[in-house]
């Protein structure tokens, strides 16, 4: 790894925002909850709550299935 490429990655690692929690209040669609969740990540945000009104959550297919805990 060069100097550069490591300070680049610090620097972008000091950037994390792990105070900051992100709520998505009855999203329908599976899709737009994975958008958020490449969002979260890209912005170095730790922790997102997805709720809904009725009570459950469909996976899409298609979708990676890491470790997400969705209560």
């Amino acid at each position: 790894m060069t100097p550069e490429r490591f300070r680049t990655l610090k620097a972008a690692l000091s950037r994390r925002q792990p105070d900051l929690t992100v709520l998505a209040d009855d999203v329908h669609k599976p899709h737009n909850i994975a958008a958020l969740l490449r969002t979260c990540d890209a912005v170095g945000v730790f922790e997102i709550h997805a709720v809904g009104t009725d009570g459950g959550f469909r996976r899409a297919r298609g979708i990676s299935g890491g470790i997400i805990c969705i209560a």
